[in-house]
């Protein structure tokens, strides 16, 4: 921009020197000075275009180093979180040892629960919603989250964005879990604890074994979330209301 300014201002300061020269001189020095101006010009376009390339080269190198830098950052990512979870699964034969053992039993604040849950909830951390998924399937599974008396609670656990579309969950204690954002369509909820859970745009589309009420008691928020009905939350809500308005109307005056 600056420098289509600059040669336009040439330009300009050329006319007017033609203007003066054919008034003072005569037109054979303002055609000489046409002709210097066309040499200048052709130069000056030429000096813009190679600017222009070499600067729209550089931008396509650079956004193609950040593409690869990028890629190769997420490679090592997904090669680092399936080696954790590979390393968490090899850990759950000693789990279950430990649970054979009577872990199930211990006090939730013993050194054992405590490390096991440790572990466990570090390593949702770390992993993306795909392998979120196939880490809280396997321990509903194995009945480490059981409703009663789980072995790993799941308070706190980071649940967010998890993609849990059809997984069966029935009698899963998810109290206490964030589960913002998670894909929950048609889930088996049946006998599932949500108490305290953080539902905040979840979808529930078609979740089964729950209804929006139950969802309602328990869950600690569901902001924005897609109900059981396909209906927004708040709207639900605001139909939930009209509903008891309108029977407190209707009633015996």
């Amino acid at each position: 921009m600056r420098i289509a300014l600059v040669l336009m201002a040439i330009v300009l300061a050329v006319v007017a020197l033609l203007g003066i020269l054919a008034v003072v001189h005569g037109l054979a020095a303002a055609g000489a000075l046409i002709t210097a101006l066309a040499t200048l010009g052709g130069v000056l376009i030429t000096q813009l275009v190679a600017f222009r390339t070499a600067a729209n080269q550089r931008e396509e190198a650079r956004k193609a180093e950040e593409a690869s830098r990028k890629s190769e950052l997420d490679m090592a990512d997904r090669r680092a979180q399936a080696e954790a979870l590979q390393a968490y699964l090899d850990y759950l034969e000693r789990i279950m040892q430990l649970v054979r053992k009577g872990l199930r039993k211990e006090d939730p604040l013993s050194p054992n629960r405590m490390l096991v849950r440790s572990r466990t909830l570090n390593l949702f951390w770390q992993l993306d919603s795909m392998r979120k998924r196939a880490l809280l399937q396997t321990l509903h599974e194995a009945d480490l989250i059981g409703k009663g008396t789980p072995v790993i609670g799941l308070s706190g656990a980071d649940l967010r964005g998890a993609y849990l579309r059809q997984l069966d969950l029935k009698d899963a204690a998810l109290n206490g879990a964030d589960m913002q954002g998670a894909n929950l369509e048609r889930a088996d909820l049946s006998g599932a604890d949500l108490s305290g859970a953080d539902l905040s745009g979840a979808n529930l589309s078609g979740a089964e074994g729950i209804t929006n009420e139950q969802l309602d008691a328990q869950a600690k928020s569901l902001a924005g979330a897609t109900m059981t009905n396909d209906k927004k939350y708040e709207d639900w809500r605001k139909d939930k209301e009209g509903h008891k308005e309108d029977r407190e109307n209707s009633g015996p005056s």
